[in-house]
């Protein structure tokens, strides 16, 4: 049969991935900001993709290698360190196999994804047929924040390949959520053995906030708020009703936390208040801290789609009285890529 395919990759798209069954340095010095804008636990390179990719075995065929960058928070701090587990839902095979025994190279997508061990398919054409090879794939998050304690449905991410025998060879990836991202990287022409890597990942960030007033606590007043931002509880350390953030001493940083991901489709955003409280009575009324109490800091917290780098974030400072004031800094970057931060620093003037 004469081989007449064309070939078209398909453009990624953020649209909901449909389940298909087969059988079954935030701171320089204490607020090093340079960090964010580098990628953190990036997954390895694949350029190299055929390592990993047997030698077909008959004349359609395609080897498929996914990749699990979806970065997790496991504790507050600056960076994402952690990776969430990806759980294969469904291997649909429209034409063709990867669990025939009788080919050696025949190999299922991996049952889980983890941060920096890649999973394998390989689909072969029936044998002696004018059929292709022609697979989907999707894989679930079942963790929180991107899926709610005791919920049934997972966020899916997923690809589709497609080598025709004679036909059309199609690629894409997909992702039904806002918050995961899925990139295909995938022949341009038609290969008779076709490699594709399928990369998943997430963009992590980070918001610092830096109590540098000497010897004067900061106490959340009402809730955090935010938009485009799945904040993660892993990645806070106030998430409790009038949390306080201790000054930097001996025995403190000075330093809080919140951490979420951002959307794929909207900017970022995320407000909270923070209050210097009353001194307790006997304090030295030429402390800062009697003299700083009632001053309430906005922090406001925006990231633009596109371009993180954007110095958008801003810190509002309000007080009794004209005379009581305290500096507040704002600084933000990072990548689309990966990690990205907003750092706020409070010091006296």
């Amino acid at each position: 049969m004469p081989d007449n395919r064309s070939h078209t990759v398909a453009a990624r798209t953020p649209a909901g991935c449909t389940p298909r069954r087969r059988a079954a340095a935030l701171l320089v010095g204490a607020l090093g900001i340079a960090a964010a804008a580098s990628v953190v636990g990036v997954a390895p390179a694949f350029a190299d993709s055929m390592t990993y990719c047997p030698t077909a075995p008959n004349n359609r065929s395609a080897c498929n290698v996914a990749v699990d960058n979806v970065m997790q928070f496991t504790h507050p701090g600056v960076n994402a360190d952690g990776y969430f587990v990806l759980t294969r839902l469904t291997d649909e095979i429209d034409s063709g196999h990867d669990d025939d025994s009788s080919y050696s190279t025949d190999q299922e997508p991996a049952a889980t994804l983890t941060g920096g061990a890649p999973g394998l398919q390989f689909v072969n054409k029936a044998a002696n047929a004018a059929t292709g090879a022609i697979t989907r794939v999707t894989y679930g998050v079942s963790d929180a924040p991107f899926t709610a304690t005791g919920a049934v449905e997972a966020a899916t991410v997923g690809y589709d390949s497609e080598v025709w025998y004679s036909g059309q060879d199609k690629f894409s990836a997909s992702s039904s959520s806002d918050y995961l991202t899925a990139d295909i990287q995938a022949p341009t022409d038609n290969p008779d053995h076709a490699v594709t890597t399928t990369t998943f990942a997430d963009r992590p960030l980070s918001v610092q906030i830096h109590n540098g007033l000497p010897g004067v606590p900061l106490v959340k007043v009402g809730d955090e708020t935010a938009g485009g931002l799945l904040l993660d509880p892993r990645g806070t350390d106030q998430d409790v009703t009038a949390a306080t953030i201790a000054p930097e001493d001996a025995t403190h940083d000075g330093n809080a936390f919140y951490g979420g991901y951002r959307s794929t489709q909207h900017d970022a955003s995320f407000q909270v208040v923070y209050e210097v409280p009353q001194a307790p009575a006997g304090t030295d009324p030429t402390s800062p801290w009697v003299r700083l109490a009632g001053t309430q800091l906005h922090l406001n917290v925006d990231m633009d789609l596109d371009d993180p780098t954007k110095q958008e974030s801003t810190c509002t400072i309000s007080s009794p009285t004209s005379l009581n004031t305290v500096n507040c800094t704002v600084t933000q970057g990072g990548s689309n890529g990966g990690q990205s931060a907003v750092a706020f620093s409070i010091t006296l003037p």
